[in-house]
């Protein structure tokens, strides 16, 4: 999720805003449970708003009451949910990879588990290559959808049917026939196929040019290598998954991505932790939280680094400290404490 979107969140002010967490699952019968789960956490959001703020839940609940009961909601979830209420909406996100399961309510949204650097973002170009076709997907947290590419031939056939590469008869005259330029099927075949990875390498290098997510190169082995290597200056894969997309299910996808991506991300973490003690030393960041807390306020913190295993402040002092950081135009970075070594918990890299 992007902080523009958080951004949104955060807008609110002076009401009271619930924040519902909780892990779900994508098929039955695991996510049988998920509901009851739901009805659980909105159950003891409910005691908090009668004992804490004075709030009759029914009303407050109603349109999470609704969500309970849709039965086809429960039927295709994602990995995770999140439900968002104040007095004037309610926001309902689902989400990827792990989700902890809690509910807050306070002066704002708690919206640290959205902002996860060791899932999925919410966006990927899915670009599936085969000897004689292609197709690109766009998914996101929610959804996985073909996308229609008109100006780029699909299909080899469609391109070169004229199948210029195939054997030449040529006459020579006389009472005998000679057939020259003759070629071997195989050797046909990979010529074909360069020539087509050449014609898609352009093409959609162009169509990428201006699209912001990343891009993941799927297909066999071979197939996906050739594609990698005469692509390489054209388009900018992030990374590749040597199996055809259409061979695999839904969950199937999900769990390939999260698998050849987390290294990925988790490296970038550990990079920029680095960077962070650099700053540190320079004065150009600290680790004291007293310091991170007066100086949010003053939009000096460029980039906040806090783990998930934090809590030497209270979570309605973090959630302050989020939205200040996100309000100025600063970047948040959760570490995830399984995956990253974080001893300090919380930092602050500084614009000046």
């Amino acid at each position: 999720m992007e902080n523009i979107r958080i951004r949104d969140l955060l807008e609110k002010k002076d009401d009271v805003f619930v924040s519902i967490y909780l892990p779900t699952h994508r098929t039955s019968p695991d996510n049988k449970q998920d509901k009851i789960r739901f009805n659980n956490l909105l159950n003891k959001a409910s005691k908090e708003l009668e004992e804490n703020k004075n709030i009759k839940p029914q009303e407050y609940f109603k349109e999470a009451k609704k969500i309970y009961d849709d039965l086809s909601f429960w039927n295709y979830g994602t990995e995770g949910l999140a439900v968002l209420i104040n007095s004037e909406e309610t926001k309902v996100i689902r989400l990827t990879g792990d989700v902890p399961e809690l509910v807050v309510v306070g002066s704002q949204f708690h919206i640290l588990p959205l902002i996860n650097y060791y899932e999925l973002p919410n966006n990927y170009y899915l670009l599936d290559v085969s000897r004689d076709r292609f197709k690109i997907h766009e998914l996101s947290s929610n959804t996985m959808e073909e996308l229609e590419t008109p100006e780029i031939h699909e299909h080899f056939k469609d391109l070169f049917d004229d199948r210029d590469l195939e054997n030449r008869v040529v006459s020579t005259g006389g009472s005998e026939t000679s057939f020259h330029g003759h070629k071997a099927k195989p050797e046909i075949d990979e010529k074909e196929t360069e020539k087509y990875f050449r014609y898609l390498s352009k093409e959609l290098g162009e169509f990428f040019k201006e699209k912001k997510a990343p891009i993941i190169l799927f297909g066999t082995t071979e197939n996906v290598s050739e594609f990698k290597e005469i692509a390489k200056d054209e388009i900018n894969i992030l990374a590749t998954i040597d199996k055809p997309l259409d061979s695999m299910d839904d969950k199937e996808k999900i769990e390939a991505l999260r698998r050849n991506l987390l290294p990925i991300y988790a490296k970038n973490v550990e990079d920029r932790l680095d960077g962070l003690q650099t700053e540190i030393a320079r004065d150009m960041g600290t680790d004291n939280a007293s310091r991170i807390v007066t100086d949010a306020p003053t939009g000096r913190i460029e980039t906040l680094f806090i783990s998930t295993k934090y809590d030497q402040l209270q979570i309605d002092e973090i959630n302050k400290l989020v939205a200040e950081v996100i309000n100025s135009g600063g970047e948040v970075v959760l570490v995830d404490a399984n995956q990253a070594q974080f001893p300090m918990g919380l930092g602050a890299k500084y614009r000046f």
